[in-house]
């Protein structure tokens, strides 16, 4: 709702209730507009901001970056004035930017000790909440299905990883094997309800990244063992688990 905007070592308070001067635009502004381009910022100063970097500085339109935002400025404010009074400015609009420094923090946020992402919330109160979970995760809007890697909005049936909390706080991590001979895995539906008949006090439960990554293994001074069955994959067999880059690790 509010924050703070340094650029160059000027700290300038920005709030959403004064969009007239300086207002924030990312991705999620149009995820319900079935396009691949936006092109956004007519007639105003913009900063195109690319995860944590400044990339570029323009009076007129701009491309918003999928992995970033657009700060947007009103060009007649002092703020804008202040940005470039020292800059040079080309033929299209374009800021020098060289040397600026930029940083956006967010003010009066609650306290955050851990965050994990996941693709869909399963269980809510132990009760299942998946159905509700795509639609109001955005799961199908268009922008979404066309930069998912996978079909999340889709009930189906894969190897599967998800996390949980008991009503008494204690964590749960679920992974089903499938693709195999063994286990052909399990959809949405399947897991909520093998997790309920497993931990009958179950409060939250969250899919994360599943497929060929799905693997649950007990590491020790002795070696690894495996505790699931993982898939096949182009470069591993059925039982073998493939390179991973993201893992949970926990320490018993």
């Amino acid at each position: 709702k509010e924050g703070l905007l340094t650029i160059n070592q000027k700290t300038f308070y920005v709030s959403t209730d004064d969009q007239q001067v300086v207002y924030v635009m990312t991705p999620m502004d149009y995820v319900h507009d079935e396009v691949n381009s936006f092109v956004v910022g007519h007639d105003r100063l913009n900063l195109v901001i690319v995860k944590e970097d400044l990339v570029a500085a323009r009076f007129g339109d701009v491309l918003l970056p999928s992995i970033g935002v657009v700060v947007s400025i009103d060009p007649e404010s002092q703020l804008a004035r202040q940005l470039v009074s020292d800059c040079d400015v080309d033929d299209q609009g374009y800021v020098d930017i060289t040397g600026w420094s930029y940083q956006l923090q967010l003010l009066n946020l609650p306290p955050v000790d851990l965050m994990i992402g996941g693709g869909l919330l399963l269980m809510d109160h132990g009760e299942m909440v998946y159905e509700e979970s795509i639609e109001v995760e955005g799961w199908k809007t268009p922008l979404s299905i066309m930069t998912q890697e996978s079909d999340i909005q889709n009930l189906s049936i894969h190897p599967r990883t998800a996390i949980g909390l008991t009503k008494d706080k204690k964590l749960c991590v679920f992974v089903f094997s499938g693709r195999s001979q063994f286990s052909i895995g399990a959809n949405y539906r399947h897991m909520c309800l093998i997790i309920k008949d497993m931990v009958p006090t179950i409060d939250k439960v969250m899919n994360v990244d599943g497929g060929a990554s799905s693997f649950l293994a007990y590491v020790d001074p002795m070696g690894f063992v495996e505790l699931n069955v993982p898939s096949a994959t182009f470069d591993t067999c059925a039982g073998r688990v493939r390179n991973v880059y993201s893992m949970l690790e926990i320490e018993c």
